[in-house]
């Protein structure tokens, strides 16, 4: 049996009503393990009523694929977000394939949840992509993955850099830059920060990184190290403070030495 992990999702409670997660424990036969919702009177802890919010998949060829002795395999989805709209007539639950639904709990009519049915705030119209030209330095080539602008899933991670040996064609790097913090207020989870800059630095020891934030950061393609540069700096200014001190001139004149004899590529 192939089976999601449910987390505990806090009941809502209006006029002497409790709406809850049906739990999987509690209900045969296994097409209720997930989906499902009811509504329970406080006082005297009876079910009012129970409602399919969505179908659970099953499928017995898997089943027999992944080596099961008998039943289906179970595509269970649970609540992920149970909260009220601004109405307070309907229930927003989305699932952990991210579908949203609204339940009324007058009528108990389920429908899908659309755009439309959110305050303009809280959809983030998305940023298109800026593309960047590929950069080689010390025999790799780096680029931005612009992928994850085509993928179909709300927290895909839009910071990664790509590097591939332009000698054996092999990837030789995959790298977060940045991290994109969570907006819970936003129906569309994460915004996107792509690339807009993507430079080799004199030296050719660090790429030098900016986003549609404004955000510039380095990356040290011996060490392969990030670091960021700080928001009231220029990062020109900034990198020379760092990088081109006789301090760091002198390392790096001892880190080639050794590169050249041990001959080191990267």
């Amino acid at each position: 049996m192939v089976s999601r992990i449910s987390r505990e999702i806090a009941p809502l409670e209006k006029d002497g009503i409790r709406y809850e997660e049906i739990r999987i424990e509690s209900y045969e036969p296994l097409e209720r393990r997930s989906g499902w919702m009811r509504a329970r009177d406080i006082a005297s802890d009876n079910v009012l009523w129970e409602v399919q919010v969505y179908a659970v998949s099953y499928d017995e060829t898997l089943s027999e694929a992944l080596g099961l002795p008998t039943g289906p395999a179970i595509h269970d989805c649970f609540f992920e977000r149970f909260r009220w709209m601004t109405d307070q007539q309907h229930i927003l639950i989305e699932n952990q394939f991210h579908r949203r639904y609204l339940v009324n709990i007058h009528t108990r009519a389920v429908r899908p949840a659309t755009d439309d049915d959110f305050a303009p705030e809280q959809i983030y119209q998305r940023r298109k992509p800026t593309w960047v030209a590929p950069v080689i330095c010390r025999n790799t080539m780096y680029y931005h993955d612009l992928q994850m602008f085509f993928y179909d899933y709300p927290a895909p991670d839009y910071s990664v850099l790509i590097g591939i040996d332009i000698k054996t064609n092999k990837r030789v790097v995959y790298e977060k830059i940045y991290t994109i913090p969570l907006r819970d207020d936003l129906e569309h989870h994460v915004p996107e920060s792509y690339f807009v800059a993507l430079d080799v630095m004199p030296g050719g020891r660090d790429l030098y990184i900016k986003n549609q934030d404004n955000e510039a950061y380095f990356f040290d393609v011996r060490e392969r190290r990030v670091w960021a540069c700080p928001s009231d700096v220029l990062p020109s200014f900034y990198y020379d403070q760092v990088r081109r001190h006789w301090r760091a001139r002198l390392r790096f004149f001892f880190i080639d030495i050794w590169d050249w004899i041990t001959r080191r590529r990267y």
